[in-house]
């Protein structure tokens, strides 16, 4: 088990650093020669460094023996918790002396509410999402006072607001069945986007709500949609969670992380409705300006802490947007760049770059004007391959206004039996194919980039296996998030 420890990039914490293994194991196996040596005043060797955990939870317990200014210390190497042991002579064995109540309660505080084994980006994640979980706990109350008195403007009948109310819910939920099931394939590979488009319904959703207090005529109009949006956004937001937070564990402890996040969510939350009462009844509901003024300053602040919170996250695992950026800033540098530095340059609001989206580098044989004998030809070039790269215009959305630049005249086609690797790779000759390509005027087809298609592929070949090292070496993980590349073509695999 030792050997988990035998290489760096094995390590899950670089705080949970192997230094003394052996001797502080001495230590702890023998206990009682370590009495025998303190009564008869020799001093144990000084040990000031710990041992680190053989699995994901310390041991049966997570803790360890150490010494510390020759003091025998229980350490949990997850919390951190220091316990210094002194030597019981009634009972004949070491027993825990208590530390400080304050350092105590702090620790195990900090235990309850953030977890271990987590990636640094996450302490910037969680307090922007404490910020924007607060505020939004504020806005929800504004929201819901609005709609209880649109309802009480509207109707005095206890039976016609209930069902107000209701038809309301229903509606929502029957919207929240249908978008769900339009976007469940897309957000995986794109949740950052996701999520922060997420909080702009969440917030269109909450103005709907306000208003409603203006035109309480409206109320089921305004009522519906905005519990649609809402709706939409809490799914949006449950979808793309598990994706996010699996990015910051290091140890596979998504339960740990998930269980944490919301007992931070609990306790913030009901600290922001207890903060939006006390502001509700501050503001008052004579004056409807007021109102107005609070939420689009707290809506304001809501989502510049959702942009924060989402922009922090730092992927290592790809999408295609991320290995488009990876792959030209590696022909340009001969070098990866590191998850961190793509997520400072990946957009969270705008849409990817049009050479950057996953729909325009992959399509199908028909796509292109493609005649048996071009076909033949491409199989050829990428004989060996589960891909071919064909050239052309694309045939199914032309563009009426602007006339698309020769580079983009051309896209990639995967064999139903392609993995991800394969797709690594036909991105990358694709990429250099653009590049050649940028030169041209005209606008081609496979027949006539022959050469061009041969000489990519070659230098394709040849860097592909540097390339996958560099990826590596940037610490970039091996499983890639393509999203559904669900259009491929089969065809007679070749041997090169």
């Amino acid at each position: 088990r030792l050997s988990h420890f035998s290489h760096p990039s094995r390590l899950t914490d670089p705080r949970e650093e192997m230094k003394v293994p052996l001797l502080s194991l001495l230590v702890v196996a023998r206990i009682k020669w370590s009495h025998s040596l303190a009564s008869t005043n020799k001093k144990l060797p000084r040990l000031s460094k710990s041992i680190p955990s053989f699995g994901s939870s310390g041991g049966e317990h997570g803790g360890n023996a150490t010494m510390k200014n020759n003091q025998l210390i229980d350490i949990n190497v997850q919390t951190k918790v220091q316990t210094v042991l002194t030597y019981n002579p009634d009972l004949d064995r070491y027993v825990a002396t208590s530390g400080p109540r304050r350092t105590y309660f702090r620790r195990h505080i900090k235990s309850l509410f953030i977890p271990q084994g987590v990636s640094p980006d996450y302490y910037n994640f969680i307090i922007w999402r404490i910020i924007q979980r607060y505020v939004n706990a504020i806005l929800q109350v504004f929201g819901t006072q609005s709609l209880l008195l649109a309802l009480g403007k509207k109707s005095s009948l206890t039976q016609a607001a209930a069902l107000n109310w209701i038809l309301k819910d229903t509606l929502g939920k029957l919207t929240r069945l249908i978008y769900g099931s339009l976007t469940s394939n897309k957000l995986d590979a794109d949740a950052k986007r996701w999520r922060f488009r997420g909080s702009l319904l969440f917030a269109l959703g909450n103005f709907l709500e306000i208003i409603t207090f203006i035109f309480p005529r409206c109320f089921l109009l305004l009522g519906t949609v905005a519990n649609s949006l809402k709706q939409m956004s809490m799914l949006t937001s449950s979808a793309t969670r598990n994706t996010i937070l699996s990015n910051f564990s290091v140890r596979g402890n998504m339960a740990d992380i998930t269980a944490k996040g919301e007992a931070q969510i609990a306790i913030v939350d009901l600290l922001g409705i207890f903060c939006g009462i006390k502001i509700s009844k501050a503001v008052g509901i004579n004056k409807f300006t007021n109102i107005i003024f609070v939420y689009a300053t707290l809506q304001v602040l809501e989502l510049v802490c959702m942009y924060k919170q989402i922009s922090s996250v730092v992927f290592r695992r790809m999408n295609f947007e991320r290995l488009w950026l990876v792959t030209n800033i590696f022909l340009d540098h001969k070098v990866s760049p590191t998850p961190e530095e793509i997520c400072e340059s990946e957009r969270v609001f705008l849409p990817p770059d049009h050479l950057s989206r996953r729909s325009v580098a992959f399509g199908s044989l028909s796509r292109a004007n493609l005649a048996p004998d071009e076909l033949t030809d491409l199989q050829k070039i990428f004989s060996g391959e589960k891909y071919i790269i064909i050239v052309g215009q694309n045939r199914k959305k032309k563009s009426i206004f602007t006339k698309n630049p020769a580079s983009d005249n051309c896209h990639i086609v995967l064999h139903a039996e392609a993995n991800n690797e394969d797709i690594v790779k036909s991105t990358l000759n694709l990429a250099i194919l653009r590049r050649k390509l940028e030169s041209e005027d005209d606008i081609r087809r496979s027949r006539n980039s022959l050469l061009l298609l041969e000489k990519s592929k070659k230098e394709c070949d040849e860097m592909f296996e540097v390339y996958m090292s560099s990826l590596d070496e940037s610490r970039w993980k091996t499983e890639f998030l393509f999203g559904r590349c669900s259009m491929r073509s089969i065809w007679p695999l070749r041997l090169p």
